[in-house]
């Protein structure tokens, strides 16, 4: 799998080539996500009902997605941020984690995938 054929998964490669330069920046930012316990710090967060350091982490999380041009988690994460920002009068935040969950775990198992394939002329 290349880096392009990875953000055909997960969000823009224009948009990340464009803001890190280099596949193999690309690829170095993205070996981190598998170590990031934020995903896990947020569900333990909405399951205890802590509004407040939910929406830490899930702005956290947006700030990540969207920085590494991951649209699709991006979006799942913002809208999940909105809804605890607000406080979650509606109690949204548990399906919204959901939804945010598949796109996390898309994101992981395409990079992870990305990052057992070989890179050949990764510096572009």
């Amino acid at each position: 799998m290349t880096v392009k054929e990875c953000y055909e998964r997960i969000g823009d490669y224009e948009e990340v080539i464009g803001r890190l330069g280099r596949e193999d920046r690309i690829c170095r930012y993205l070996g981190k996500l598998g170590g990031d316990r934020t995903f896990d710090d947020l569900c333990r967060a909405v399951e205890a009902g802590d509004v407040e350091q939910a929406f830490l982490c899930a702005h956290n999380l947006k700030g990540l997605y969207l920085n590494l041009s991951m649209t699709h988690a991006g979006q799942a994460a913002s809208a999940l941020c909105e809804a605890l920002r607000a406080g979650d009068p509606d109690g949204r935040a548990p399906a919204l984690l959901e939804a945010l969950r598949g796109q996390h775990q898309t994101v992981l198992s395409t990079v992870d995938e990305l990052l057992r394939t070989p890179q050949e002329g990764a510096s572009q």
